[in-house]
């Protein structure tokens, strides 16, 4: 399968920042999409081979990942992240998006839809981060938990196992998923920055509150989940908690979400059942369209 990083450009947001997209395809409509925490632009790969065809598609690398460096210094922030790609998208001077976000991007998603809202015709999230909430006794123990010093000691065989714990198929091609996280191992420094950027955005997503953004949203919003994700509820903070739970909250929350749940998937919908996905963004696209 080709990389999307043959079609990678630069640009430079806020005079500082530089980041890395993909801009491919052609059509009235703009598809952006935002990968999740510990990911890249390259994840959307099977997706992109099929809606390339209908629409224009762009795709981000997010700051401290793919090849978008951050800012030395500079924590990673879920906020910040949104402010960053609204400048962004405002520099490419698009106007008519659907947005779509996996995991982290999708609560990233979220706080850039109240941003610029008026540009957006639609939202979709895969498997989104933001829905399930931590309180702070839960808060402290994850940041005990997960540190820089735990991560990157981590061994080749360990990291392959986390990535794979994503997947409800365990026989799934995801060699080009698994390079991509291992290849920080080669680099004691390169690695150090990489699980630094993790575990940053990590308590940004816990700490940085969406609840009131998901409330607000305004335009027509779809959020997919897989029935076997295995990272959304927490498996050891929320163990009394379902993925029907967190699709509910979100329902509750704006009466206005349409909902799809993916039998035999994962926590990474858009590659384990790529043809579901690809065919709900375009019917969902459609839909609105009139």
């Amino acid at each position: 399968m080709e990389s999307l990083y043959s079609y990678a450009k630069e640009i430079l947001v806020n005079q500082q920042h530089q980041f890395c997209y993909v801009d491919i395809g052609s059509g009235d409509t703009t598809l952006v999409f935002l990968h999740g925490m510990g990911s890249n632009l390259d994840s959307f790969q099977k997706n992109i081979a099929v809606l390339k065809k209908d629409f224009r598609c762009i795709l981000i690398d997010l700051p401290g990942y793919g090849k978008t460096p951050k800012i030395e210094n500079e924590t990673f922030s879920i906020g910040k992240s949104a402010e960053l790609i609204a400048e962004l998208l405002g520099i490419l001077d698009i106007k008519k998006i659907v947005l779509i976000g996996h995991s982290m991007g999708g609560q990233i998603a979220i706080k850039l839809t109240n941003i610029i809202q008026e540009k957006l015709s639609r939202l979709i999230l895969l498997s989104p981060a933001g829905i399930e909430q931590f309180n702070q006794k839960e808060e402290e123990w994850l940041s005990e938990k997960v540190t820089v010093e735990s991560m990157v000691n981590l061994s080749e065989a360990e990291v392959e196992k986390m990535v794979r714990y994503n997947f409800y198929d365990q026989n799934i091609d995801i060699d080009s998923i698994i390079s991509y996280r291992t290849q920080y191992l080669e680099d004691p420094n390169l690695n150090k920055q990489y699980c630094t950027t993790i575990v940053e955005s990590l308590l940004s997503m816990v700490r940085e509150k969406v609840l009131i953004d998901i409330a607000k949203i305004s335009i027509p919003c779809l959020i997919i989940f897989g029935d076997q994700d295995k990272y959304i509820p927490h498996p050891s903070l929320h163990q009394d908690m379902t993925i029907n739970d967190v699709i509910k909250k979100a329902t509750e929350l704006n009466k206005e979400i349409d909902t799809k749940l993916l039998q035999k998937c994962g926590h990474f919908p858009q590659w384990e059942k790529n043809n579901e996905v690809n065919s709900a963004i375009i019917n969902f696209t459609s839909k609105y369209s009139q």
